[in-house]
This record gives structure tokens, sequence and C-alpha cells, in this order.
């Protein structure tokens, strides 16, 4: 016959099994509530997660804590286990913690017979509000941790609602799984209290500093210089906390050092673009929740000697540039090694499965080179369906040169710098130097090649001769806003078939009327 703990558990377990489903649901139902209670009424405010607690948990508790002694039945275990759900309410700073703990009291305002508060907004969850909070732990710290309890049609489940800054998070973290879980570490050491009271008081220090430089920094919100440093300052540290996570778990898994620092900056790009960042609160607010989805991810394993799939159906886009750069990218991601990484990362880190964030990048690249504010001089000189055609033309030369220089390297800062300086001056040069429509038209073919050269000059790239020769000759006949030199036809004359010519020096002969 088997020992009780174990003809207890066994049962306890087989309850949770069965009950999984219903506490499922209902951690879902409290995620969703505090979630919508607190997301645009507590400003330190940035995530919920809730967990329903695991089998291994349970069991290693009963034994702990001699529940099963204490207990006449599983059932009533249930009843009375307080963290059979856990809800926490995560936080920037530790002021921020009291002040959701008070916005929380005047929202759960109605109080049942039992003494239980709960808020008209949700009648089915209740928080037992009469303890001063925060409650003192063993160890001697302090933390917000509510009794609660929500009601699920017929069933009643106990829940554990706790409210931590991320350093508060952080130090949960060591004390559970480093300390807690640890059964060699002495607490009543007295050189192990002291470490890690020292330990508490340094994440109370940065919790204190980085609320300094948070002030600090929302101070000058309304000034724009301001703003510009703020974004600025973030994007670097983003992108050095990306290529710190993912370098060391490159070195891991293949054995070298890749400096792959570009293609986080433009992983950082994308995600503020994406997030739609125009003002200092955004650009906080997507910092942190990309700081803590980091944090997650550090966690996680990750290969990078395999393919990536973003499924096996057809691609399927709304324009002829993204359908070119997508299918482009989809083949480009498992044949180049730095396409594969950069993918590798963003899919890891972004929310949505492979497919939907591949979509999700290829629309920010098209969003990039067709949102240009130059742009706007345009319709200073052509009407709207005009310029529709000018920057569909533009795409096309941009489309083809991404496809020319096949490389990651097109999109880096600085790459894309020079190419959007390219771009703005071509577009001037349509304003200024064209005197109609009609001229642009009869000459699309020149104008739009002479962009795709000089987005190719950026790379310093040589093309085969035979490949210019055709523009080379109708420029030089032409009557079009451009001409190019004699020394240019030299250059190209002089240069032996199926040689190559290079762009930077054919354009330095090419020259606006």
């Amino acid at each position: 016959m088997e020992l009780k703990v174990f003809e207890f558990t066994k049962g306890t377990l087989e309850l949770l099994k069965d009950m999984k489903k219903d506490l499922a649901y209902s951690a879902n139902l409290l995620d969703d509530f505090f979630y919508s209670l607190l997301e645009n009424s507590c400003e330190g405010f940035f995530n919920i997660s809730t967990r329903v607690k695991s089998a291994s948990s349970l069991k290693e508790k009963i034994i702990r804590h001699n529940y099963y002694i204490k207990y006449d039945s599983p059932t009533d275990l249930f009843r009375n286990l307080s963290d059979l759900i856990g809800v926490r309410i995560e936080c920037r700073f530790i002021e921020d913690e009291e002040h959701i703990f008070k916005f929380i009291r005047t929202i759960f305002n109605c109080t049942n017979e039992d003494g239980f508060s709960y808020s008209s907004q949700n009648p089915n969850i209740f928080l037992d509000l009469r303890e001063h909070q925060p409650l003192k732990q063993k160890n001697g710290f302090e933390l917000y941790r509510i009794d609660g309890f929500i009601l699920n049609e017929e069933e009643k489940f106990n829940f554990e609602l706790q409210i931590k800054s991320m350093v508060n998070n952080f130090w949960g973290e060591i004390e559970h799984k480093i300390i807690y879980k640890n059964y060699n570490m002495i607490l009543g050491d007295k050189f192990y209290k002291n470490i890690l009271n020292s330990i508490k008081n340094n994440l109370c220090l940065i919790d204190n500093q980085l609320l300094t430089i948070f002030n600090h920094v929302n101070s000058h919100m309304d000034n724009s210089n301001g703003v510009g440093l703020k974004k600025e300052g973030i994007e670097i540290l983003l992108s050095k906390m990306i290529y710190d996570i993912y370098s060391s778990k490159v070195k891991h898994d293949l054995g070298i050092s890749v400096d792959f620092r570009n293609a986080c900056d433009i992983i950082i790009d994308y995600i503020f673009t994406k997030n739609n960042c125009n003002t200092s609160q955004e650009y906080y607010n997507t910092f942190v929740n990309t700081s803590v989805r980091l944090n997650e991810v550090f966690k996680d394993s990750i290969s990078f000697k395999n393919k990536l799939s973003i499924g096996a159906e057809p691609l399927c886009f709304d324009s002829e540039f993204s359908n070119s750069i997508g299918n482009k990218l989809a083949h480009a991601m498992n044949y180049d090694f730095h396409w594969n990484l950069f993918f590798k990362i963003l899919f890891q880190i972004e929310p949505g499965n492979n497919r939907e964030d591949f979509y999700s990048f290829i629309r920010y690249l098209e969003t990039i080179f067709s949102n240009r504010d130059s742009y706007l001089n345009l319709y200073l000189t052509f009407s709207t369906e005009e310029v529709s055609v000018i920057k569909e033309d533009i795409l096309f030369s941009l489309n083809k040169a991404f496809l020319e220089i096949d490389s990651i390297k097109f999109i880096y800062r600085d790459k894309l710098s020079e190419i959007f300086n390219h771009i703005d001056d071509y577009v001037k040069f349509l304003c200024e130097g064209i005197d109609s429509y009609e001229n642009y038209a009869s000459h699309k073919y020149l104008y739009t090649e002479y962009l795709y050269l000089t987005i190719l000059s950026s790379f310093n790239m040589d093309l085969d001769k035979n490949s210019i020769l055709e523009f080379a000759s109708e420029l030089k006949n032409s009557k079009c806003k451009l001409r190019i030199s004699y020394k240019g036809i030299k250059l190209l004359a002089s240069t032996p078939e199926n040689c190559t010519v290079n762009i930077n020096e054919l354009l330095e002969q090419i020259y606006i009327r």
C-alpha cells in the first residue's frame, strides 16, 4: 500500500489535469481583465503574465508543506490553495508598484459579505485588500502580493496577484530559481543573507538610477532636440542588446565570431517604424517592451545551421516592388548566411509567426522607400496621376539596384542614407530640370536608368560594358535633360569587350544640361 502522501499527490495531480482547461480559461480572463484595466490608466504598467500551477510545482508544494496531512482531499486543497493561478502585473520602477496598487484599490471599491473587494467592471473577480501592502516576506523583503479568486460559471478558482517592477521581477527570478529551488543553499547562514541583502540593495539602486534617467529624459519630451537624442540613445542601446545576446549564441553554435551589428541596427529601425514611434513616450514604451522580449528570447535556444521556413504556399504581395523584393529575400534567406542570420534573429524577437513577420518586414521596406518627404515636391510640378507613375518608376529603379547588389548591405544604415540622398537629388532634378511630364515620359528609360546607376554608385559597383552601352548610346543621341561627355563615350569605347566599367567613373561624365 502506498504512503498517504503519494496517494494524495496522485489524486491531486489527476484533479489538476481534469481542471487544466478551466484553469487556463480563467487565467486568460484574468489576463484580459487586468491588462485592459491598466493599459491606458497606469503609465508605469507594461505587461501582464499569468500561469497555472504546474504538476511538478504542485507536487513539490504538497510534500514541502505537508498538505496531504493538512487537507482531507485534493478538492479541499484546491479550495484553499491561494496560488492555483498566478497573475503578475509588471511595471517599470519600484515606485510604480505603489501607484498601480492604489489604482486597483480605487477600482475594486465594492465589497462582498466575506470582505473581498470587487469591481463593477467585472463582479466575478475578487481581491482581498484588507491586508496592509506590501507584505513583508520571510526573507525580510516586501512584495505586493494579493490573494483573490475568480468565479467561472460554477467553479471558484483562487489566484495570487503580484505587482512587480523590472528589478523586483529580476530579483524574484534569482530568489526562486537560484535560492528557493536550491536545497544546498543554507538560508540561515549569515554569509548568504549578507550577500543576498547586498544584491537586493544594488538592484534597488539600479531601479533608482533608471528612474532618475527616465525622469530627466521625460522632462525634455516637448523639446524636439531632446526627443532626437533620446531616440538615438535608445536605438543604440537596443541594438547593442540584440548584438550581445545573439553574438554569444552564434559563437556557441557555430564556433566563430560574426560581426552583424549593422543587421541589428536594421532590426531596431524596423521595430520602431512598425510601432509608429513619434514621441519620447512611444519610444520609451517600445524600448521597454522590446527589452522584455529580449529577456525572454535570451533563455530560448536557437540554431544558426538550419534553413528557415515561411510556409510552402506561394507568397502574395500587393505591389510589384514587394513581390520582387519579397521573393528575392524568401530565396536569399536560405542561401545567403547574412540574410539567414538576420531573419532568424528578427523572427525570434517578433511576436508573429515567420510568415507574418516576413510580410511585415517587406511592407516596411516598401514604406521607407515609397514615403520620402521629398516626393511631396513632385506634386508642385506634376499631377497626382503623374506623381504616382514617377514614384512607381523610382521603386522600379530601386528594385533593379537591390537585385543587382544582392546583399544585405543594401539596407545598412549608411547605405540607406546614401540611397535616400540619391533619391532626393533625383526628385529635385525632376522638379527643377524637367519642363514637362511629356519630357519625362518620352525619356523615362534614361531617367530611371540614371537613378539606378546613381544608387549602384554607393556600392562602387562595376558593371558589364554591354549592359551600359545601350543606355550610353541612347543618352548620347537624345534630347533629354541629361548628357554624357566625350570622355564618357571614350571610357566605354576603350573598355574591352566582356569587361566591366566602374559606375562611379562613368557617372562623373554624365551631367545635367
